[in-house]
C-alpha cells in the first residue's frame, strides 16, 4: 500500500562499521577510559494511519550505542541506569520525509552537516561542534572524528581531553 524508497549507499556507507555488536575502548590523554558498546544496526519500521499524524510508511535504520559501567562519561538520566542512545539514524518515509543524523554525545549531525564536513580523506569526516548547522547544547564533545570502515576514531571532550580507540 505504501511506496518506502530505499536506503542509498551514501546513506549505508555510514552504518558499514556496525554490522556486528563491537565494544571499543578510547583513552583519554588523562588516561581515563570510556568503554562503548557499539550495536549491531538494526532495521525496523511504523506504518501511521491516522487522521491527525497521516497516512505513511516509514523505515528506520539505526546504531545503538552506549557507554558501559565504569566508563568517563556516561548517558544516566535517572541517575541509576545506564541509557542506550542512537549513533546512526536513517529515516525513509512513503510520504517523502526522512534523512540521516548522527548523534554522539549529544552532539547532533544531519546531512548538511555531513555534506559540509571536513574530510581527512575518502572515509574520514571531522564533526566539529562550533561548524554544525544546528544548534547544539553538548557540552561532553567539541569535536569527533568517524571512519565509514570502522566508526568512531577519536574525539575531544568539553574539558578538551582527547580520547583516541585503544
Amino acid at each position: 500500500m505504501y511506496s518506502v524508497k530505499e536506503f542509498t549507499e551514501e546513506e549505508l556507507k555510514w552504518t558499514k562499521p556496525f554490522d556486528k555488536s563491537e565494544t571499543i575502548v578510547f583513552v583519554s590523554d588523562k588516561n581515563e577510559f570510556d568503554t562503548i558498546v557499539f550495536k549491531k544496526s538494526t532495521l525496523s519500521d511504523e506504518t501511521v494511519n491516522d487522521l491527525e499524524r497521516g497516512f505513511y510508511k516509514s523505515n528506520y535504520l539505526v546504531v545503538p550505542y552506549e557507554f558501559s559501567k565504569g566508563s568517563f562519561h556516561q548517558f544516566d538520566f535517572d541517575g541509576n541506569t545506564p541509557s542506550e542512545q542512537y549513533l546512526i539514524t536513517i529515516e525513509k518515509s512513503s510520504a517523502g520525509f526522512g534523512g540521516l543524523g548522527i548523534n554522539f554525545f549529544g552532539l547532533l549531525v544531519d546531512q548538511d552537516d555531513i555534506k559540509n564536513a571536513s574530510k581527512m580523506d575518502t572515509k574520514t569526516y571531522r564533526f566539529n561542534k562550533e561548524n554544525l548547522s544546528r544548534f547544539n547544547t553538548a557540552n561532553d564533545i567539541s569535536y569527533f572524528t568517524f571512519n565509514t570502515d570502522i566508526g568512531i576514531v577519536n574525539y575531544t571532550d568539553g574539558r578538551n581531553v582527547k580520547w583516541a580507540r585503544k
